[in-house]
């Protein structure tokens, strides 16, 4: 890690001068074209537009579709962890049944009753920490994101009109287990 002195220009007639710690592993490169040159001798600038300021995804797009082609949408740790739980409590259900809207993850067909275990970032938890937006290609993530909150919608709509009722578990719930329980029991009831 190196401290640089950088000055530049924001109107032709101010010049700011700031410090910055700079982490190679942060700001590992920057686009073509942005404006950015570096230059060794003290009374030269650097050029940093400020709006292009932010860093550059250090992977190639075949890296990065790799690594998102692993994000799962079933069996997931929080869908999971959910699942031990009602398992422990004594319920027995189905996973993603296919004749319902939206794949529930746990159906109690004898009750008529289905779960719903969402990640906060991926169906867009209203409030919540986890449900923050990315930074970078904001118009692909909000359309995506926003999407799959309509999606979310309809499915428990059409659950409703079919006569099923729907409990909607999110990730950020799951750090209190006794919480999540109480909830389960509350929504099932009696055992069968």
């Amino acid at each position: 890690m190196s401290h640089r002195v950088i000055q530049f220009r924001s109107a032709p007639d101010s010049l700011f001068t700031m410090r910055i710690t700079w982490k190679n592993s942060f700001f590992g490169r920057f686009e073509p074209g942005t404006g950015f040159s570096q230059h060794t001798n003290s009374d030269s600038l650097f050029q940093l537009p400020l709006n292009r300021l932010m860093p550059v995804d250090t992977l190639t797009p075949e890296q990065r579709s790799a690594v998102m082609a692993r994000v799962k949408s079933r069996d997931t740790r929080p869908e999971l962890t959910v699942r031990r739980l009602a398992h422990a409590m004594g319920y027995r259900y189905r996973l993603h049944s296919k004749r319902l809207p939206g794949r529930p993850d746990m159906v109690f067909a004898s009750k008529r009753k289905v779960v719903f275990v969402h990640g906060c970032f991926w169906h867009r938890h209203r409030y919540c920490a986890l449900a923050r937006l990315p930074k970078s290609r904001k118009e692909f993530w909000v359309p995506k994101l926003d999407g799959n909150r309509r999606r979310d919608c309809r499915n428990l709509r059409e659950l409703r009109e079919l006569g099923w009722k729907a409990l909607v578990l999110w990730e950020c719930e799951l750090s209190d287990p006794n919480a999540v329980a109480r909830r389960l029991a509350s929504f099932l009831g009696d055992r069968e």
